[in-house]
């Protein structure tokens, strides 16, 4: 009380009191005030007034700095990305080309006999497939790129988890692979693109059965929470880890593989790393050689 008894002693010895809210994007983000012994005239008024003009002006020339700095980074990410697709296709698909043509070739040689001659045609054949395979994993990388209105629905995280364990039962009860699901309340029911976040977490288990330290039973440890409009899930395993300062920067990269030892393209988390993107989320991971790894996923918490 006495607290208040001294501020009320402060006001009513002003003679003037003025407070200005700072209004930025149609809110009121802050309030200014002046006080003064002295009463305010005109002319002060038209100085507060000047003062706030300043502070949204530069405000404003923040936010435009800020918008230009992160369409300059998006710019050179995804020029970054085309130089990579353009090496893709000049290189990869150069290989099964090359190969087709020149197995043709054998095909023109006089003399030939006809076994030599199928068995040329088998591995065109392969050479053929090869080719399909890759123009079909690239459309689908272009098609998760331009895709901006896929179906977004109503998604059940445990049901979702569990139709994702039930693919690799088979796996799990041969290893004797131990799974921890736990899923709070809250974080249960999200609006997001189903088929993307099933792929990523498909995924990122499948890389953990994959990567499985021959030295222990593999754990998998599973968490979905949600913090403020975010939902965070959480994926770690005691795998056989990775060193991020020597394959960090390969780790998301297209047809970039770590380990040679396990099967794989190097396309999987290619693709998470584009479908997380594509509902405006997020994913990192944390891991240590030896350790095992943590993937961890972000997405915004919408509910229509």
């Amino acid at each position: 009380m006495k607290q208040l008894a001294g501020w009320s002693q402060i006001f009513l010895e002003l003679s003037s009191f003025v407070m200005i809210p700072l209004v930025f994007n149609e809110k009121i983000f802050a309030l200014i005030t002046f006080s003064s012994n002295e009463k305010v005239n005109e002319n002060d008024l038209e100085k507060i007034k000047g003062f706030n003009t300043q502070i949204i002006s530069a405000l404003a020339k923040s936010k435009t700095e800020l918008e230009k700095t992160k369409l300059v980074n998006e710019l050179t990410e995804r020029y970054n990305e085309l130089t990579q697709y353009s090496y893709i296709v000049s290189h990869n698909l150069r290989a099964p080309i090359a190969q087709i043509l020149g197995l043709c070739q054998l095909l023109g040689i006089k003399g030939a006999n006809l076994e030599d001659k199928l068995k040329t045609i088998g591995f065109i054949k392969n050479a053929a497939v090869n080719l399909d395979e890759l123009v079909k994993e690239l459309n689908e990388i272009l098609a998760v790129k331009k895709t901006t209105n896929e179906k977004r629905e109503y998604v059940n995280l445990n049901e979702l988890f569990v139709s994702v364990f039930n693919t690799f039962e088979k796996q799990v009860k041969e290893s004797k692979i131990t799974i921890e699901l736990k899923i709070e309340d809250d974080a249960k029911n999200i609006f997001t693109i189903k088929t993307y976040l099933k792929s990523v977490i498909y995924n990122l288990i499948s890389n953990a059965i994959k990567h499985q330290s021959p030295d222990r039973k593999l754990a998998i440890h599973i968490s979905a929470r949600k913090i403020n409009d975010i939902l965070l899930i959480s994926i770690s395993d005691n795998g056989i880890g990775i060193n991020l300062k020597e394959h960090g920067h390969l780790l998301f990269g297209l047809y970039k593989r770590i380990n040679i030892k396990t099967e794989g393209k190097g396309l999987g988390l290619h693709m998470s790393k584009l479908q997380m993107e594509a509902m405006n989320g997020t994913i990192k991971v944390e891991s240590e050689l030896s350790r095992g790894s943590i993937f961890t996923l972000t997405l915004p918490f919408l509910t229509s």
